[in-house]
């Protein structure tokens, strides 16, 4: 803006000073000293920052001009339109104000410099307040572009932060299975061994004098190891408790919690296969039930609340209902506004819905979908 209206001030200043040399050539000197303290005068008020300093010093460029109009060239009042706007603004935005202001040099003029006056004020007028607009704009575009920014920046920290949730999960899944398998080893294989190596020292204490004890010792022990491999076969193969387990059973104990703390009637059903549910999307379904539990206990005047999470082709759906008085016009507070950062991070949405009881029902895409796959 500084820059738009400084362009403006040096072409006014240059049409007084042509005009001026052509019907007063000996004033010339005056005329230059002018212009450089005018251009000085500009440049310093557009450096400064502090309003303050800004008024001061349109205040010397009004008595400036307003010297320079009554001991030298009557021309140069045309320069005085653009500082009463720049100087009036800074008080008050009233337009009304601002013209009146501006059209008081009248008063002093010969009616000769009339229309030059009106033609420039208005230009300077025109100018002036349509470089404020789109000065205004820009602050308001940069306003928005620095939150954006700042908002791109706290979802890349957060999904950054889910990346790391995930990856612990998935670490401490690693863990608990292991510790699972190792102690099912320990009771199971283990005893069968120890008991096994009992058998076998006796076996060859009977060998030499009682072959047929032996021999039935030795049988019972080959009993007893395969009966200890086809145990710890069947452990491999169940001990690895599932992510859509743990994720449907977290849910259950939410409802469950909540059914014993609030006095309200619980259910959970799930369809489809929850083995398609990822970590971080459970994560995400059980704080937007948590969040649903919230607004039910405060707003609902509910006596039962639903929960049912369905696998589908592309997506997951969960839903949480309750039998409460719903309303007609939804309110989006900071509890569904985090719902639907938290579902858009992960590409899905929220669809709500208050005409009877009140839903909330989660769509996230399926991970094979959500990368295009």
């Amino acid at each position: 803006m500084e820059s738009g209206m400084l362009f403006v001030k040096l072409t006014i200043l240059l049409y007084c000073v042509l005009r001026s040399i052509q019907n007063d050539g000996q004033n010339r000197t005056a005329i230059v000293l002018f212009m450089l303290i005018y251009i000085v005068v500009n440049v310093s008020l557009y450096m400064v920052k502090q309003n303050k300093f800004k008024k001061s010093l349109l205040l010397i460029l009004i008595l400036l001009i307003g010297s320079f109009f009554k001991f030298s060239s009557a021309l140069f009042i045309l320069l005085l339109p653009i500082s009463i706007y720049e100087l009036v603004v800074l008080f008050s935005e009233n337009l009304l104000l601002v013209a009146a202001i501006s059209a008081i040099p009248l008063l002093f003029l010969a009616k000769i410099f009339w229309l030059d006056y009106f033609f420039v004020g208005g230009f300077s007028c025109l100018t002036y307040f349509q470089s404020l607009k789109f000065y205004t704009r820009i602050e308001k575009l940069t306003a928005a572009n620095d939150k954006m920014r700042e908002k791109i920046h706290m979802l890349t920290d957060q999904l950054n932060k889910d990346v790391e949730y995930e990856r612990q999960i998935k670490y401490s899944l690693q863990l608990e299975e292991r510790n699972h398998i190792a102690q099912e080893i320990h009771d199971k294989l283990g005893h069968a061994i120890a008991g096994s190596l009992l058998q076998l020292e006796a076996a060859r204490l009977y060998m030499d004098h009682n072959k047929e004890k032996s021999k039935d010792i030795i049988q019972t022990v080959i009993h007893i190891l395969r009966e200890g491999m086809e145990s710890i076969r069947s452990t491999l193969k169940n001990i690895k408790p599932g992510t859509e387990q743990l994720g449907i059973n977290r849910v259950k104990i939410l409802m469950e919690e909540f059914s014993v703390n609030h006095f309200m009637k619980t259910s959970v059903r799930h369809t489809g296969n929850m083995e398609r549910i990822s970590p971080i999307q459970w994560k995400i379904i059980i704080k937007n039930i948590g969040e649903s539990l919230t607004n039910t206990m405060k707003y609902a005047n509910a006596s039962a609340i639903a929960v049912h999470i369905e696998v589908l082709n592309k997506v997951v759906k969960a839903e949480i209902k309750d039998n409460g008085t719903g309303t007609p016009s939804i309110i989006k507070g900071l509890g569904i506004r985090g719902m639907e950062e938290r579902s858009g991070n992960m590409g899905g949405k929220i669809i709500i819905d208050g005409s009877n009881g009140f839903s909330v029902i989660t769509l996230l895409p399926l991970e094979g979908e959500l990368h295009g796959n």
